[in-house]
């Protein structure tokens, strides 16, 4: 059977894979058209984040489904000290409304332009969540080795790239290709 510990420990890895498809998308290692699977792996991320606080506080399953904000105000309630700003909050209320209400229609395709979501603050409040909740979930571990927070440090989020214009994008795949014929023409260095 789950416990609590099982509920954080899924919530760090899926806020692990969130940041790192983040990371694979603004450095152009992984071409995604779509941040459904961004947005999905961070709000499950705070879910189960905050569902362990209140499992292991009141020994029950938490009652909210997937509402972050009520899960929020539930584990402050049960005595969780979040200490969060009100810039915090409402980075917690935008994702509640992309994944709060129905977390199954993050995982589809979604057309038209969307709200801008800011990911890397998202991803920074969880870990600041994460760092207030496994001491209270996991004493013994977080005091003899440090809590993960603070051992896998976020990682330096690069600025994303300049979008080209569609002449701009010919002009570099231009050059880029001329400079690869020039560098076959040349012969091999013996």
């Amino acid at each position: 059977m789950t416990q609590p510990v099982g509920y954080m420990n899924l919530g760090w890895a899926f806020l692990r894979a969130a940041e790192f498809l983040h990371l694979a998308r603004l450095r152009r290692d992984l071409e995604l058209f779509f941040r459904q699977p961004e947005l999905f792996l961070i709000g499950q991320s705070f879910e189960l984040i905050l569902k362990a606080y209140i499992w292991h506080v009141t020994g029950a399953e938490a009652k909210y489904s997937h509402n972050l904000v009520d899960l929020l105000r539930e584990a402050e309630s049960n005595g969780l000290n979040t200490a969060l700003s009100g810039d915090e909050r409402a980075h917690l209320c935008q994702l509640n409304a992309s994944f709060g209400q129905r977390p199954y229609e993050a995982k589809y395709l979604q057309t038209g332009v969307g709200p801008d979501r800011d990911f890397q603050s998202w991803f920074l409040l969880c870990r600041k969540l994460m760092d207030r909740i496994e001491p209270c979930i996991a004493p013994n571990r977080a005091a003899s080795i440090g809590l993960r927070a603070r051992l896998e440090h976020p990682p330096n989020y690069p600025v994303p790239a300049k979008a080209l214009t569609m002449e701009e994008a010919v002009a570099q795949l231009s050059a880029d290709f001329l400079k690869e014929l020039a560098d076959e023409k040349q012969p091999a260095a013996v």
